[in-house]
């Protein structure tokens, strides 16, 4: 019943395109990418199965287990990741469009024990083509003076 109940709300929210989907277990929040100097990146989403030209939502949480804080450039919640949908073809699809780093908006600053917690929208494409693919979000950022890059957890993903 809260399925059907959050299905309808979402359907009314956002329209047709961003819930044609089938809920999953991948929005555990326990699954996170590699430590890198003691951040890790997190991806969920509610649904698995996306139509083309359909937009989706993510959600993203950075964890910062260091001592150090770390800093990150942000233009908006979206643009700061890169988010890529990959198949075993070897088929690669950027859904967020890469903006210009000349147009820096403020400066994340996340500090020992802080999570940041995004929604990323995308689109599937037109062009992309139907099948089973992993999906995973890539973000930089800085500490002490080193830029690193945070690769999340791989989803599963089907398109239709």
């Amino acid at each position: 019943m809260i399925k059907k109940m959050l299905g309808t709300m979402c359907l009314i929210v956002f329209g047709t395109n961003l819930c044609v989907a089938q809920t999953t277990s991948q929005s555990d929040t326990n699954n996170w990418g590699n430590s890198i100097q003691g951040i890790q990146l997190s991806i969920s989403m509610t649904n698995s199965v996306v139509e083309t030209r359909s937009s989706i939502a993510v959600m993203a949480i950075i964890k910062n287990s260091s001592t150090n804080i770390i800093y990150s450039g942000e233009l908006e919640d979206s643009a700061d990741y890169d988010l890529i949908l990959a198949n075993d073809a070897g088929n690669k699809y950027h859904l967020i469009p890469r903006a210009s780093w000349l147009h820096l908006v403020k400066t994340l600053t996340l500090n020992p024990g802080e999570q940041d917690v995004r929604t990323i929208f995308a689109t599937i494409g037109r062009n992309t083509e139907t099948g089973d693919y992993t999906l995973q979000a890539t973000r930089t950022f800085n500490m002490v003076g080193v830029r690193y890059k945070l690769e999340s957890n791989l989803l599963k993903v089907q398109i239709k």
